[in-house]
């Protein structure tokens, strides 16, 4: 009933790093879109993000119609990332961690 954009770093069409920062911004639009639709259509019952960091959160801020209930990520006393803790805090985001 979650579903979640895995990670914020795409790939090109035979697995390359996008050439440019712009192009991971639209692939990273396009696919929210997608989520967007899937949770009006009713697929979903919450969309949410992987491994967002505050650049990225802060940039899908910009372009969703939906923010993300959840966002999930390596949170440990080994990874502290407080930072995100706080801006997820701050906007209603739910953290769900894991740790290694």
């Amino acid at each position: 009933d979650l579903c979640l954009v895995h990670w914020p770093h795409g790939k090109g069409p035979y697995g390359e790093p996008h050439a440019t920062a712009e192009e991971s911004v639209v692939e990273r639009a396009g696919t929210w879109r997608a989520l967007e639709q899937a949770f009006d259509a009713g697929v979903c019952r919450a969309i949410g993000v992987s491994n967002y960091m505050v650049k990225h959160l802060l940039e899908l801020e910009r372009y969703a119609r939906i923010q993300p209930s959840v966002l999930q990520l390596e949170y440990s006393p080994m990874a502290p990332l407080q930072d995100v803790a706080d801006l997820c805090r701050q906007k209603g985001i739910i953290i769900q961690a894991f740790a290694w």
